[in-house]
């Protein structure tokens, strides 16, 4: 009884995979980023947004006409923020930035409009924080720039965030065009200081092209 029970629980597996659509695709975001900052749970004010993209690959699974599921594997350039300060009389401008890799796992309800689709995306992402923090520091008509080590800085290699957006693809040529928008943030600190909380949030219009496999 054991045996078959197993055997009709790997034959349901197979026949689900074998159900399944796979799909592959290259992915482009560009927006702006900043960070949530509070110390000693009062708000860091004064934070200013920057210029921020990122680029990768999309690995999709379409259980059903309407469910899906997308792993990405993104490269994002440019997280960080700005801050601006009184000194002498003048402005000085501090710049912060920094590179993640991070795999964002989205489940997706889709709706066919038309010909294409829209669809509703909400998913948990695991960021890696690769090499070194980049400061810039303008003042006076002069820039100075430095960069510092995470440990050095405080920073967490890991973070845990999530993100959700929404997207509208069509068919062209052999594969689907796909423009969306999305928002992340981090749920874990940046800073590896209980009382100093950093965390990374992005607004990020992107454009994807995936074909079926």
């Amino acid at each position: 009884m054991k045996k078959l029970a197993l055997s009709l629980v790997a034959l349901m597996f197979a026949t689900s995979v074998f159900a399944m659509n796979f799909s592959v695709g290259a992915k482009g975001n560009i927006g702006i980023a900043t960070t949530i900052q509070s110390y000693d749970d009062e708000p860091v004010e004064d934070i200013l947004p920057v210029f921020s993209g990122s680029i990768g690959g999309v690995f999709g699974i379409q259980f059903t006409e309407m469910f899906a599921l997308e792993p990405e594997v993104m490269f994002h350039f440019g997280n960080g923020f700005s801050m601006e300060n009184e000194m002498y009389g003048k402005t000085v401008k501090y710049s912060y930035n920094w590179t993640t890799l991070e795999i964002p796992v989205m489940f997706k309800a889709k709706f066919a409009v038309g010909d294409g689709h829209f669809a509703v995306a909400v998913g948990p992402q695991f960021n890696f924080l690769l090499g070194d923090i980049n400061v810039k520091r303008e003042y006076d008509g002069d820039t100075e720039t430095k960069s510092i080590s995470a440990d050095d800085y405080g920073f967490n290699t890991f973070t845990l965030g999530i993100g959700a957006g929404v997207e509208y693809g069509l068919p062209v040529g052999p594969g689907d065009l796909v423009f969306g928008v999305r928002w992340q943030m981090d749920l874990t600190n940046v800073k590896d200081d209980s009382d100093y909380q950093v965390r990374n949030m992005a607004v990020l219009p992107s454009v994807a092209y995936m074909i079926k496999l």
